[in-house]
């Protein structure tokens, strides 16, 4: 099992290098090449619903981990909760539904970890499905 650990600070134009960090990971771990693109989708997603909380979040952190059958990725809000909760939480129920929606229809296996109101972790899991984009 490898780990790669990426710490980006919280702006749009690094979601880029989430991106592409996510095809290189996943293309080592097995998966094949659509299910790279709906990682790179949903990985993208999941940044943009964690930055677009608070204006306070200076760095995401992502976590990924090859488990020999799969890959799983952890995104996640490099930042204490308490300083967010009541603070400067910015409500955006509605893009953060639809962000939600993409993620859940390209990964089965999906959690949001929730404080209150707040996302602060987003993990998701997607399981080799044979040749790899490597082959």
């Amino acid at each position: 099992m490898d780990s790669i650990l990426l710490n980006i600070p919280a702006k749009p134009e690094y979601v880029m290098v989430v991106r592409l960090t996510t095809s290189a990971v996943a293309c080592r771990a097995g998966l094949r090449v659509d299910e790279i693109e709906d990682l790179k989708v949903a990985v993208a997603e999941s940044c943009n619903i964690l930055m677009n909380q608070t204006k306070n979040i200076k760095q995401l952190n992502v976590n990924f981990n090859t488990t020999g059958e799969g890959l799983k990725i952890e995104i996640g809000i490099e930042k204490d909760l308490d300083d967010i909760v009541g603070n400067d939480y910015n409500n955006y129920d509605e893009q953060n539904e639809l962000g939600i929606y993409i993620i859940t229809s390209l990964i089965t296996d999906v959690n949001f970890h929730q404080k209150g109101d707040i996302i602060y972790s987003i993990s998701m899991y997607k399981k080799s499905g044979g040749q790899t984009c490597d082959d």
